[in-house]
């Protein structure tokens, strides 16, 4: 996956929580704030020690299943998360951000169906959530005639979350896709101003610039968003475009 979201605020490193993570978070109380995958200490045994001594404590803490899932993407098992995020389902069939998960995981794997069907979920769950939509947004993008729909998906997105440049981002893409080149532009200008660093956006708005006529504003921004990660979601595509540009 490209971007994993939190829906609890400011991300803080594993460092920041443990090892109070039971005395401060008891599970009675549960636990707000979600690893990000890409956190390498999550690879660390003593974390599944740590969880599984709170799912022992309690066999209800749906937070502690949660995370132990995410210790499991980032060891880069998905079976395994994914039976972590169903047995909290089990346990709390209502809880979203288990089903957010499981979209996710699927959505890598390009499992459109199953992706979908887990974002809609959470949609019927915690309406009000911009990164389920979003998200749909790029499961029907992803699939051949789905570019009307992605662009429904997207379009709510943005609408509950417009000072997120990602989102923002994603409907601007969108717009792309079903060929309103003038729009897409629009939407992916005012992403960038979000969000000025964000390689990915500028990527795609270098794309929009090309391809609208603005030739040199496309090199530009396609040689920006290279500049500030060389490796980033895209990145090849992007040396690809602007190679073809040079010429």
């Amino acid at each position: 996956m490209s971007v994993v979201f939190t829906e609890y605020g400011p991300y803080r490193p594993l460092s920041d929580r443990l090892p109070a993570f039971l005395e401060t978070y008891p599970p009675s109380q549960g636990y707000g704030i979600e690893i990000e995958v890409s956190d390498l200490l999550a690879i660390k045994p003593g974390l599944r020690i740590l969880y599984e001594a709170a799912i022992k404590a309690d066999k209800s803490f749906v937070q502690a299943y949660l995370e132990r899932g995410d210790v499991w993407v980032v060891k880069g098992n998905d079976r395994e998360a994914l039976a972590e995020y169903e047995q909290a389902l089990k346990i709390q069939p209502q809880f979203a951000t288990a089903y957010e998960r499981i979209g996710m995981l699927h959505q890598r794997n390009k499992n459109w169906a199953e992706a979908e069907r887990a974002y809609l979920a959470v949609t019927r769950i915690a309406s009000q959530s911009p990164v389920a939509y979003n998200n749909l947004a790029w499961v029907k993008l992803a699939q051949k005639g789905g570019e009307q729909e992605a662009l429904r998906w997207a379009t709510k997105a943005a609408g509950l979350a417009p000072q997120s440049g990602q989102i923002q981002d994603t409907l601007g893409w969108v717009y792309r896709a079903v060929g309103d080149k003038a729009k897409a532009l629009e939407i992916l200008q005012h992403a960038i101003t979000l969000e000025p660093k964000n390689p990915e956006i500028l990527y795609h708005l270098g794309i929009a610039q090309a391809e609208f006529g603005q030739k040199k504003e496309g090199m530009a921004s396609l040689r920006h968003a290279l500049e500030l990660k060389k490796d980033f979601a895209g990145a090849d595509e992007a040396r690809a475009q602007l190679a073809a540009l040079e010429k």
